[in-house]
């Protein structure tokens, strides 16, 4: 339920952002992250300007998929530790479009930024 709150958070953060509005104009992508110690799972959508994201599936359909633990999460969203490094280790494992990977690392500064700030509220 504390990683609910915090992904609502970070969306409603996300979404009343313009420096990240303006960075995925062109975008169209979304990842679902599947938290496996937690059975919890989560996606944001980034088209066209606009966020969006919650508990569950995206009704538009996911185009990435990760699966990583609880603290991976927040180890990849508060920037302690990058994807590369996750997934060479073994932390974290993707599947799907591998485009919206790179669209997803060319936002995560401007994700991250919500992520932290959602954390601490």
């Amino acid at each position: 339920q504390a990683m609910t709150q915090v992904v609502d958070r970070m969306v409603k953060l996300m979404q009343a952002d313009e420096k990240l509005a303006g960075a995925i104009k062109s975008q169209n992508f979304s990842f679902t992250a599947d938290i496996t110690d937690l059975k919890a799972r989560y996606y944001l959508s980034f088209r066209a300007g606009q966020v969006a994201g919650e508990a569950g599936d995206d009704p538009q359909g996911t185009t990435l998929t990760l699966k990583l633990n609880s603290e991976t999460f927040d180890d990849l969203f508060s920037g302690a530790k990058d994807a590369m490094s996750l997934a060479m280790t073994g932390k974290i494992s993707f599947s799907g479009n591998t485009s919206a990977g790179m669209a997803l690392m060319g936002a995560m500064g401007n994700i991250q930024r919500a992520y932290k700030a959602a954390r601490v509220a």
